[in-house]
């Protein structure tokens, strides 16, 4: 049995190891641990059939312990050790395809018809932590179970398609039956007592691998609706988003960062949408606060609500409000889709349309207070101060 040639597999304290034409058997040492040899025999066949056959007496109720392959080892030094049981040597001369399994642990339960069994059923668990009181020192890393594939020492030019470190999934292929939660992998873990500083169900240590996942993803959500659904908060020091950005209920959202939208956007459109797709009617605000005075709005872009809502640019305090163009362009305001009022970027003023001074004033005298510039009228004349306090008038006549 030179597969299971290992110098610390010298001396196994619960098992022994006979060889006979079917393989290996093993049969149990301790009586007070377990069924005698003759009822609680477990075969290893390394026959082409089953890789591994483990047959064992029905014991209701009973605990039906495991250990048919022990090892046992003093660490006293840095030695690695490796308590390796199988290796599996695959060569292929031809081009062909073939499954290959180093290890193959198929579990086929019989559940009679009416019968429930609440229990679970396990192909394969690994387990490594302290059982007793014999562990008492600092160990740095327990690690259940590993899983790894790639290429360790190969021939220059050899290439692998897909390494898969490790394949989990639902096998479903009999009609007519049912699997109410399909899950391809799980991850649980059980803390009852003591203390875990940091618990990680899920922890990616490779800054630059890449992460890809074909459906939905639900983060406190159990069964997403979207390609990612977050029930709870989100914190991003900043968030690019090259689609649409649409949401829905009536909570704040909080963004304590940066939001960039179209960020290296080679070409399209880039539309940020204040309620988009809504259902009834209602008022569409943008608030921009700037200060811990008008904690409100500092600035208020808003449509109100209705189809034929006023639209207002609203600006708090005493500042100036200033609408300017950096560069040498117009300023223009129009009606109907017309400009009507234009400030060229010579600062010459264009009017399309009438001018209407609705309100009248009488200056009290030629020598009123008054700007230079500003222009009155009342039913007799026509006023321009045209020095500080200086003021002319015109006469109006009909015709």
């Amino acid at each position: 049995m030179d597969v299971f040639r290992n110098q610390l597999m010298e001396a196994p304290p619960r098992r022994t190891f006979t060889g006979d034409s079917t393989g290996l058997v093993v049969a149990a040492n301790n009586g007070s641990d377990f069924a005698d040899a003759a009822t609680l025999r477990e075969n290893i066949g390394l026959g082409p059939t089953d890789a591994v056959q483990f047959n064992t007496a029905s014991i209701g109720g009973s605990y039906i312990g495991g250990g048919a392959l022990v090892v046992e080892s003093t660490i006293t030094n840095n030695t690695n050790i490796d308590g390796q049981i199988l290796n599996l040597y695959h060569e292929r001369t031809s081009n062909g395809a073939s499954d290959n399994y180093g290890l193959s642990v198929q579990v086929t339960p019989t559940v009679s018809s009416g019968v429930t069994d609440s229990g679970t059923v396990t192909a394969i668990t690994g387990d490594t932590y302290g059982r007793d009181a014999s562990l008492a020192g600092n160990t740095a890393n327990f690690v259940g179970g590993r899983f790894r594939a790639g290429i360790v020492d190969a021939t220059s030019g050899a290439t692998v398609t897909n390494a898969v470190g490790l394949l989990s999934g639902i096998r479903m292929e009999k009609a007519g039956t049912t699997i109410t939660s399909g899950i391809g992998h799980k991850i649980e873990s059980t803390v009852s007592a003591g203390t875990v500083t940091n618990l990680y169900d899920l922890y990616a240590a490779t800054p630059t691998a890449n992460n890809y996942l074909a459906g939905k993803v639900g983060i406190g959500v159990e069964i997403p609706s979207v390609e990612l659904e977050v029930g709870g908060d989100i914190v991003a020091d900043s968030i690019s988003v090259s689609g649409a950005v649409t949401g829905t209920g009536s909570s704040t959202n909080n963004l304590g960062g940066n939001l960039i939208v179209g960020s290296a956007k080679a070409a399209g459109d880039v539309e940020v949408a204040v309620g988009g797709g809504r259902s009834a009617d209602g008022n569409a605000f943008v608030d921009i606060i700037g200060d811990t005075t008008y904690t409100d709005y500092g600035l208020r872009v808003i449509r109100n609500s209705g189809a034929n809502g006023g639209s207002a640019i609203a600006s708090r305090g005493t500042g100036t409000f200033r609408i300017s163009t950096v560069e040498a362009g117009a300023f223009a305001i129009g009606t109907n889709s017309v400009d009507r009022f234009i400030i060229t970027a010579a600062g010459a003023l264009e009017l399309s349309g009438t001018v209407i001074h609705s309100t009248s004033a009488t200056p009290a005298s030629a020598s009123a207070a008054g700007v230079a510039g500003t222009i009155a009228w009342d039913s007799n004349y026509i006023y321009v101060c045209v020095a500080t306090n200086t003021w002319k008038r015109t006469a109006l006549s009909t015709w």
